[in-house]
């Protein structure tokens, strides 16, 4: 991830990145931002996104909409 996004990723706002290449090094930068609240989700880059990784997503967005 480059610096200028890392950038805009501060001030306490939620973050969700969905890719097909997501692995341990990516959680552990993420990880290490101190990102408010962040979520990972890898997708099977022959389907795409599916309702269910939209439904993952909507979910972890509804358990945080107080924060």
């Amino acid at each position: 991830m480059e610096e200028p996004v890392r950038r805009r990723l501060g001030g306490g706002r939620r973050f969700a990145w969905v890719d097909d290449e997501v692995n341990r090094f990516d959680r552990a930068y993420l990880k290490s931002l101190g990102l408010a609240a962040h979520f990972v989700r890898r997708v099977d880059a022959s389907r795409g996104l599916t309702a269910e990784d939209f439904g993952v997503l909507r979910a972890w967005l509804e358990e945080r909409a107080d924060e």
